[in-house]
């Protein structure tokens, strides 16, 4: 009957630590996914920062060239 008892008691414990690790191993899974759903994002984020600038930068690199060229010319009149 001891016997009996103990494997009883020792199937329960599994039980409640397979319960245990398996919920553990949900929790786990969820936090991951938002992880990678906010590192996600963030990259995006960056992305668009990066596409800005870059034709920001184009932009100014035409008005320089614009400016650069009209000295260039003003100076030849002189």
């Amino acid at each position: 009957m001891v016997l009996i008892l103990k494997e009883g008691i020792k199937s329960s414990s599994v039980s409640k630590l397979e319960r245990l690790n398996a919920r553990v191993g949900r929790l786990l899974a969820a936090a991951v996914r938002e992880v990678l759903e906010a590192v996600r994002e963030t990259v995006g984020e960056y992305q668009e920062r990066t596409a800005r600038t870059q034709r920001e930068n184009e932009r100014l690199r035409l008005r320089l060239s614009d400016a650069l060229e009209a000295l260039q010319k003003e100076r030849e009149g002189e």
